[in-house]
C-alpha cells in the first residue's frame, strides 16, 4: 500500500492506498462576508469540498478541515455547517469519512463564523 497524505491551505487529505481520488476545496465567495456588530467584527466563511473516486473500485477517504484557532479568549469560532462532518472540540478539526462507489462523486458544504474584537488580529480572514 502507498498512503497518500497531502495538505494545502487548511485542508488535509488522507486517501489511503488509492491515488485515483480527487478532493477539491473551493471558497464560496458569494456566501462569505464580513460585518460589524458593535465593537466586534464577524467573518462568515463558506466552502464546498468535492470528493471524487476516479478508480474502478469502491473506497473511502477521510477529509479533515481544521477551524481557525486562536489563543485569545476574545476570538470565537463557531462551525455553522458541516454537512455530516464531526467536530473534534479538543483539536478544532471537522472530519468527514466519505465512502464512494467507483466513479462516484460527493459534494460537502462547510461553513464557520469567526467573531473578534476590533483590535484583535485574526490572520487570513480579510
Amino acid at each position: 500500500k502507498v498512503w497518500l497524505s497531502e495538505s494545502g491551505d487548511s485542508l488535509l487529505i488522507d486517501a489511503g492506498a488509492a491515488r485515483a481520488w480527487t478532493v477539491e476545496r473551493r471558497r464560496e465567495a458569494a456566501l462569505c462576508g464580513k460585518s460589524s456588530l458593535g465593537n466586534r467584527i464577524k467573518h462568515h466563511r463558506a466552502f464546498r469540498i468535492t470528493v471524487t473516486n476516479r478508480s474502478d473500485r469502491a473506497g473511502e477517504v477521510v477529509v479533515e478541515e481544521p477551524l481557525p484557532i486562536s489563543n485569545s479568549a476574545e476570538v470565537e469560532v463557531v462551525a455553522e455547517t458541516s454537512d455530516g462532518g464531526k467536530l473534534d472540540e479538543a483539536s478544532g478539526i471537522v472530519r468527514w469519512t466519505v465512502s464512494l462507489a467507483a466513479g462516484e462523486s460527493r459534494t460537502l458544504q462547510f461553513a464557520y463564523d469567526v467573531s473578534h474584537g476590533r483590535d484583535d488580529r485574526v490572520p487570513d480572514l480579510d
